[in-house]
């Protein structure tokens, strides 16, 4: 059904009385998620569960949401046994004219509570970043916790049998959440684009899957497929010490059995959401350092895409719940979910080094830096990296003297050595026209042209002569390149021969590069297949 904005129920308005509990008005508070109320009150918080019914959630009457408080309460003590005390019931006082708070075996309960010790909200990962004192430290021992409790956890039952059923398993949850976040971003009343982008994304993800079905089996079978959190947002993990998390999703356990990467995953892609994917990072190196396996490359993005999904459609039905603001916060929310699903896209799309090629005045540069935004990759230049061999500013134009054959060639050989330093790959900005040149940088590289895709722009001799011309006339851009020089550069391009065709892509540029990199996303995607 449709949730709908609506006003506070008996029992949460019960809640919110301070009388009921005895403390300072002021401590009083309410959260809201969009399948519970929270009340804050001195140093207890109380959980209820919101009378609401979806196809992935049923809390539609009072037996379904008092079972759904003892569950939560047994799972969270694992991870936060001090925090979780009890399930209580909210039923008619004496006078019946109040709502009062008692045992859960109440006979005339009218609603239920999880009962919470308070915790400081600015105590959690997401309190830490926005007051901007997350340190390395935190992430490290919640990284060391989490490792702990996977190994402890018990592995998942019902595996896939075979690898085309693990492929069946993993796209069968992908697409149900994609169709039902596509359904809620066509809907006018959301008010958030990106409809094409989550097509992109999904096609992304798909095609990773059906391409690493080997993969995903092979996981389960291993062992990293267990029973855990399932829910691990930044809000809910408390690095302390001692480390407590908690909110672990109750209500399906086929959502808390996973893989372990998926699990980092969720967590890492909310750390980036909240402007910190350096955490991000530094999380899955500790939980790495402490022994979980993350799998191979590719893994923690395939999964990070699927959970960032998840939140954008629950922030969806959070904003159809809500009035202003919090309906413009909860919108807000999801388009910015859905932008750390495209780095993270990305991220499955590119190889380990792209090479991004052609003749000056290609769109080479333009493209880079499309494709930087949206992968959050390091470029690599070969007009800036030139410069520093050559002793040349940055801000100054290089001679003949800088573009030898040796030149060349010593500049490829440094880019190959940056882009292998890359721990998250790189994108590598490069004319590549001379195949000596491109041997270099093979060479460089240890001879792995494996890990490389070659992304070969062309345009018209006219539209190559009009970019040159401009850029020479333009103070802000430094370029070496001349009309004379690029045009020389499109008559006299070798031919990439040597790199096999599903590691080449020739691509027009001669349209805006946002275009370029979509119809790239589209290539990258159906190679992965």
């Amino acid at each position: 059904m449709t949730a709908t904005a609506q006003p506070l129920p008996a029992a949460v308005r019960a809640l919110l009385d301070p009388t009921l509990h005895g403390c300072d008005p002021a401590s009083v508070a309410l959260r809201e998620t969009h399948a519970s109320w929270v009340v804050l009150a001195g140093e207890r918080a109380y959980k209820v569960k919101k009378p609401i019914r979806f196809a992935f959630l049923d809390q539609s009457t009072l037996a379904r949401r008092r079972a759904a408080c003892e569950a939560e309460l047994a799972l969270n003590r694992a991870l936060a046994p001090d925090v979780y005390l009890g399930v209580c019931s909210l039923a008619p006082t004496g006078d019946g004219e109040r709502l009062g708070l008692g045992p859960a075996a109440q006979p005339a309960a009218v609603e239920y509570a999880i009962e919470m010790r308070r915790f400081d909200e600015s105590a959690t990962l997401a309190g830490l970043i926005d007051g901007g004192r997350l340190e390395e430290h935190h992430v490290r021992a919640v990284a060391e916790r989490l490792a702990a409790f996977h190994r402890a956890a018990p592995v998942a039952a019902d595996l896939p049998a075979t690898p085309a059923d693990a492929a069946v398993a993993a796209l069968r949850l992908l697409d149900g959440n994609a169709e039902e976040l596509i359904e809620a971003l066509g809907d006018e009343r959301s008010g958030v684009r990106g409809r094409g982008m989550v097509v992109a994304q999904w096609r992304c993800a798909s095609a990773w899957a059906s391409a690493h079905a080997a993969t995903l089996a092979a996981r389960a079978v291993d062992g990293h497929v267990r029973e855990l959190h399932g829910d691990l947002r930044a809000e809910h993990v408390l690095p302390g010490p001692p480390v407590r998390i908690v909110d672990r999703l109750e209500f399906n356990r086929d959502w808390r059995q996973i893989d372990v990467a998926d699990e980092l995953a969720f967590l890492a892609m909310d750390l980036t959401a909240l402007g910190r994917p350096d955490a991000a990072r530094a999380l899955l190196d500790a939980y790495r350092g402490a022994g979980g396996d993350l799998g191979a490359p590719g893994l923690v993005a395939f999964h990070a895409i699927h959970k960032a999904h998840v939140r954008a459609k629950v922030a969806l039905l959070r904003a159809a719940q809500s009035r202003p603001p919090e309906a413009v916060a909860a919108r807000a929310l999801a388009e910015a979910l859905l932008a750390v699903a495209e780095r993270f896209a990305w991220r499955l799309r590119l190889p380990q080094v792209l090479v991004v090629c052609g003749p000056s005045a290609s769109g080479k540069s333009c493209l880079a830096s499309e494709l930087a935004r949206r992968s959050g990759r390091p470029v690599l230049s070969a007009d800036v990296v030139r410069k520093q061999l050559a002793g040349i500013p940055a801000t100054s134009r290089a001679d003949d003297a800088a573009y030898t054959p040796e030149m060349n060639r010593r500049t490829h050989r440094a880019l190959a050595r940056a882009a292998t330093a890359a721990s998250e790959g790189a994108i590598v900005d490069a004319t590549f026209r001379n195949r000596v040149d491109r041997a270099a940088f093979a060479e460089a590289l240890g001879g792995d042209t494996g890990t490389v895709v070659h992304i070969e722009l062309t345009a018209p001799a006219a539209v190559v002569r009009e970019r040159a011309q401009r850029r020479l006339a333009d103070p802000g851009r430094i370029s070496d390149a001349t009309p004379a020089r690029a045009l020389s550069q499109l008559a006299e391009f070798e031919p990439l021969a040597e790199v096999t065709p599903e590691r080449h892509h020739l691509l027009r540029s001669d349209r805006p590069p946002a275009q370029i990199a979509d119809a790239l996303a589209a290539a990258l995607d159906g190679a992965a297949t």
